[in-house]
């Protein structure tokens, strides 16, 4: 059978919708809100540093830890690909909606994290560029992890082939 007709039998933007509105809650939504409370305090009060010369080395562990959370959120994105998903053929569909959410929670849970060290991280030593900085970067990481059609279409294949081959989701 074509891969094309394949693709025909499942809504591919109903499998992606759940999960994107709910990274754009996590990821860009909470995060805006964040930089905008830091906006505000820092036009509006005068906030002070709290750590004085220690911002700029705790500002790079932040940026460090923030890069590894970037890698692990993607490589949770990758895992989908190599271990079946679904229980029966007859749901597939579900299954494969029911399994995008799980797994996507954790990885927009890590991104959306960067954005509240950078909160964290303004109320400690009051340099909104920096939080700014941070809040970008999970905005931009934001956008390699999450879900795609071409991504769900991939997904969809590797879930075909395990069905096919009797592999089903094993609870």
């Amino acid at each position: 059978m074509d891969r094309q007709t394949d693709f025909e039998k499942y809504d591919i933007n109903h499998i992606v919708i759940k999960p994107l509105y709910l990274g754009l809650v996590m990821n860009i939504i909470v995060p805006a809100a964040l930089i905008y409370v830091c906006y505000y305090l820092d036009t509006n009060q005068n906030w002070i540093s709290k750590i004085g010369s220690f911002s700029t080395p705790l500002f790079y562990i932040i940026v460090a830890l923030s890069l590894i959370q970037s890698g692990i959120a993607f490589y949770l994105r990758n895992q989908l690909l190599k271990k079946p998903l679904i229980k029966s053929e007859a749901t597939f569909s579900e299954d494969l909606i029911k399994a995008l959410m799980k797994t996507s929670r954790p990885a927009f849970a890590l991104i959306l994290f960067i954005a509240v060290y950078g909160f964290f991280f303004y109320l400690l030593s009051a340099e909104f560029e920096a939080a700014l900085l941070l809040v970008v970067f999970s905005f931009i990481a934001f956008q390699f992890i999450r879900p795609r059609l071409r991504f769900a279409k991939k997904l969809i294949e590797t879930q075909e082939d395990f069905v096919a081959q009797g592999k089903f989701l094993a609870e």
